[in-house]
């Protein structure tokens, strides 16, 4: 009488084994059988291109499978994202980008929209901004920089690149809450604004870390503040903005990787495991703040959406109210 009761617990047995392994076998179906393109929306070099060789090397050994970063730069960085936009959602081409692609449509009035025509797999880190002055400027706090701009109109500019950057930005929103005059000075890249800046013609800058801290070190560049509204370990003793008497401005630009709309979950979720791991690493956060100044994150794909969603709105506001046009 136990036979067909015992029979029957077998085969159940049996069925969700079975079950299990094709889930297993579900969760690890997809996995690359050739080299993939990482388009890289900026020119070669710099401290974007470190940011992404720190995971697409450890990346290649992990997933068993070369890892092509090819620059096209331009358009906001919209040039690179078309390139992924357009190709085939399997897998083999993904786009990493940065704050600008989310803020340069709202510039130029255009109808494009970053989270209607690219799926965010990963983020990857912030890049630590620092508020910086030629060590000449008799300011040595930010309480001293807005004292020594509104009693001196007209002769403190500040440099920053790209029109709608996380850079402008900040600096926009420093004059509009301290209610001072700093003439912008655009440049087309740090290269070209720090020699100004070491040399006094522009007094204020904007920049990431990598970019000033070697002049920091030598006694010409002094930083008064971070932009990303969290204290850095990177930068010890230096606060944020948020704490010397600007508790609303948090600007903290990102970077991550997307894919194009209509890819599977089966390779977000590849992708995404795969980076995470690297970014979670033991030593992998020194190695990022020491080659690029980043701080990493990782995370599933919803909380990168969760954070762009959020940026979207914040952004679209900023540049809004303070009337911010492309070059």
């Amino acid at each position: 009488m136990r036979t067909p009761s015992v029979f029957r617990h077998a085969l159940l047995l049996l069925a969700a084994i079975a079950c299990g392994a094709q889930t297993a076998q579900a969760q690890q179906a997809w996995r690359p059988q050739r080299p993939i393109h990482v388009i890289m929306p900026l020119a070669a070099g710099g401290a974007g291109e470190a940011i992404l060789r720190s995971v697409t090397e450890p990346l290649r050994d992990r997933l068993g499978q070369p890892i092509i970063i090819e620059p096209r730069p331009g358009g906001g960085q919209w040039i690179g994202a078309d390139a992924v936009i357009k190709s085939p959602p399997d897998g083999y081409n993904v786009l990493w980008a940065s704050t600008s692609l989310l803020t340069f449509p709202m510039l130029t009035g255009s109808k494009r929209d970053m989270m209607k025509e690219l799926v965010p797999v990963i983020h990857l880190g912030d890049t630590l901004m620092l508020l910086a002055v030629n060590s000449d400027l008799p300011v040595k706090s930010v309480d001293e920089l807005v004292r020594y701009a509104k009693a001196n109109p007209g002769k403190v500019n500040y440099g920053y690149f790209g029109t709608g950057s996380p850079q402008n930005i900040s600096g926009e929103l420093i004059k509009s809450a301290a209610g001072i005059e700093m003439t912008p000075v655009p440049y087309k890249g740090s290269a070209l604004l720090l020699p100004d800046l070491l040399a006094n013609r522009v007094q204020v800058a904007i920049d990431a870390i990598t970019t000033l801290k070697p002049h920091v070190d030598a006694g010409r560049i002094r930083i008064l503040a971070l932009t990303n509204g969290y204290r850095s370990g990177l930068m010890p003793g230096v606060p944020p903005l948020a704490e010397v008497g600007f508790p609303n401005l948090a600007i903290a630009p990102w970077n991550g990787f997307f894919v194009p709309t209509g890819t599977s979950r089966d390779i977000v979720m590849t992708l995404n495991r795969e980076i995470d791991a690297i970014l979670q690493a033991p030593g992998y956060a020194e190695q990022l703040g020491k080659v690029a100044g980043g701080i990493p994150r990782g995370g599933s794909p919803e909380r990168f959406t969760d954070l762009l969603h959020k940026d979207q709105a914040q952004y679209s506001q900023i540049i809004t109210s303070l009337g911010l046009k492309a070059d």
